[in-house]
């Protein structure tokens, strides 16, 4: 048990934030420099950022040579900045995700102390640091952290505006803290910052807490002008420098066109889906769901107006992706800082203590504790645990992370708060242990080596295997030139210059394998370009070539890869 004065010690704003900041550096650290970039996303941020510190601009994303116009610069700014101390590397192109996680756990603790009390804001803001989805997206190299700091910072700022027993003075300091969030998180991911705080009042006063609002103290116009400006002293030049063009591809094609066509094609499921992956996104938090939404903390008439406001903001992402055809699980998560806010609203660790909390809290252990279980049983029992030894021991690492973290639910569950510690020291070591592994099998980073001493003219060219990763890992060498046509391509390799190629030759996808596996069929390729590559023997007095093999992450799968390299004279 703490005593008094370690008791106040905790209730301090800067202990609080001392202590995520150890917690965030404990489990979002270790690994990341090692962690090659991984998806497409990732290196594609990253890349733009080095080009356009290369050609000194601070307008307009570029990527391979050619605007990038999928998000505005606020992440690749920031990235800057860690690139001027830590070079061009992982480390430096995540750095702003785990910059940005700390702080929105920051947010969070004054806005749990300013709703509820010390406690609260800071049990909430280990909450959020320790869920799934913020153990994933707070170390990879995009756009959503900074984002999500500045949608809650909005939203501390319009809490602090509307519940403020006297009235505020008018451009006070919250009103100036709600115009940046607004502006900033605009540029850090589009409109998505500025619906989720209007749709969340929207809510409360429609749904939550149907008596009036003081709206006003918000000065909408104010607010509206004034974010405007500081948003187009950017996008004013960036719409003239790209003819108009960053607002047709960024926000027609990037925002409204993928609220009507499905990303990759896959199945939409309305509603459903956002609560299917809750489950694991908010895991450990998920299995005391439950206690978010119990009223035994309204006591007074604030905390009541406290609960309908962090109701409203935790369902306003999920109202707006309901729809939205392209479904991916972190689209909410600007709501996930109002869940832990309602969880941890006691300013206690959450007990399940009635029975529906009871048989909750066991149904998600359960059912998670069976997924990864099954996982972990298909990479031990299935053709990759020989096939693919380095992709298995990340898997079962991760299997391993995942019920670590439910036993940290478990521990709070059980009162064991002085063990916590030692369970986040231990699931630290695991992610490093898994993310250092994948370094071993990804195909860019065995590939950079071989291409980064390479003559500055020399040429660069991918066929069928037109990862992003190729680009950034190759450091200084772009443009490339990607293709799909390997006749093509093998023709451009006669002729003269320097050159380097890289050719894919097979390719197993993990889900069709899976399948093969499961129903007894041989697991085959899902693509063989042997027969077309033929021999590549009339290259051989011009090129060395070698073989490299690794694991995709852009497609879940397994590569082999053909290089040629330029000779020497």
């Amino acid at each position: 048990m703490l005593d008094s004065e370690q008791s106040r010690a905790l209730d301090s704003p800067f202990v609080g934030s001392l202590l995520l900041l150890l917690l965030a550096s404990a489990l979002l650290l270790p690994g990341t420099a090692q962690f090659p970039l991984m998806d497409r996303d990732e290196p594609k941020f990253a890349q733009a950022t080095h080009e356009m510190m290369e050609r000194e601009t601070w307008v307009v994303p570029y990527l391979n040579g050619e605007y990038r116009f999928d998000k505005p610069p606020l992440s690749y700014w920031w990235m800057r900045v860690h690139y001027w101390i830590f070079g061009k590397s992982e480390i430096g192109a995540r750095l702003h995700s785990i910059i940005a996680a700390w702080l929105t756990a920051v947010v969070i603790l004054h806005t749990g102390r300013f709703l509820y009390s010390p406690r609260a804001g800071l049990f909430a803001g280990v909450g959020w640091l320790t869920c799934l989805q913020v153990l994933i997206h707070g170390r990879l190299c995009v756009a959503d952290m900074p984002m999500i700091l500045f949608v809650t910072l909005s939203m501390l700022a319009m809490a602090k505006l509307l519940f403020a027993e006297e009235e505020p003075k008018r451009f006070g300091t919250w009103f100036w803290v709600l115009v940046v969030g607004q502006a900033l998180g605009f540029l850090a991911k589009g409109p998505i910052a500025n619906v989720t705080p209007l749709l969340a009042f929207i809510l409360m006063r429609i749904l939550f807490w149907r008596s009036p609002l003081p709206w006003k103290r918000l000065q909408p116009v104010a607010l509206l002008v004034i974010a405007l400006t500081i948003i187009g002293f950017w996008g004013v030049p960036a719409l003239l420098q790209t003819e108009n063009e960053f607002a047709k591809e960024g926000l027609g094609k990037h925002v409204v066109e993928r609220g009507f066509q499905p990303f990759h094609n896959r199945v939409q499921i309305p509603v459903i889906y956002y609560l299917l992956t809750g489950f694991l996104s908010l895991f450990p938090w998920s299995a005391f769901f439950p206690i978010a939404l119990r009223r035994d903390v309204e006591k007074t008439d604030h905390q009541a107006r406290s609960r309908a406001f962090l109701l409203s903001w935790f369902l306003a992402p999920h109202l707006i992706f309901a729809f939205y055809s392209t479904q991916l699980p972190h689209y909410v998560m600007p709501g996930f800082p109002a869940f832990f806010l309602l969880l941890f609203a006691s300013g206690r660790w959450p007990r399940p203590s009635g029975k529906l909390e009871r048989r909750w809290f066991v149904l998600v252990m359960i059912a998670i504790g069976v997924l990864f279980a099954t996982i972990a049983g298909i990479v031990v029992f299935s053709p990759f645990r020989t096939a693919l030894p380095g992709m298995s021991h990340v898997l079962l690492a991760a299997c391993l992370a995942i019920f670590l973290l439910g036993f940290m639910g478990l521990l709070t569950s059980w009162g064991k708060t002085s063990r916590f510690a030692f369970a986040v020291v231990l699931l630290g070591i695991i992610i490093h242990t898994a993310l250092t592994q994948l370094r071993t099998i990804f195909p860019a980073k065995v590939l950079a080596e071989k291409l980064s001493s390479l003559p500055p003219k020399t040429k660069f060219t991918a066929c069928k295997f037109t990862e992003p990763s190729l680009i950034f890992y190759s450091k200084w060498n772009y443009p490339w030139k990607l293709s799909s046509k390997i006749e093509q391509t093998l023709t451009w390799l006669e002729r003269e210059g320097p050159k380097a190629c890289v050719l894919l030759k097979r390719e197993w996808r993990v889900t069709d394998s899976l399948d093969a596996w499961t129903s007894g069929d041989t697991v085959e390729p899902a693509s063989d370009h042997t027969a077309e590559l033929g021999s590549l023997e009339q290259f051989r007095a011009r090129y060395n070539i070698y073989e490299v093999s690794g694991f995709n992450s852009a497609r879940s799968s397994w590569v082999e890869l053909v290089v040629l390299i330029s000779r020497r004279d």
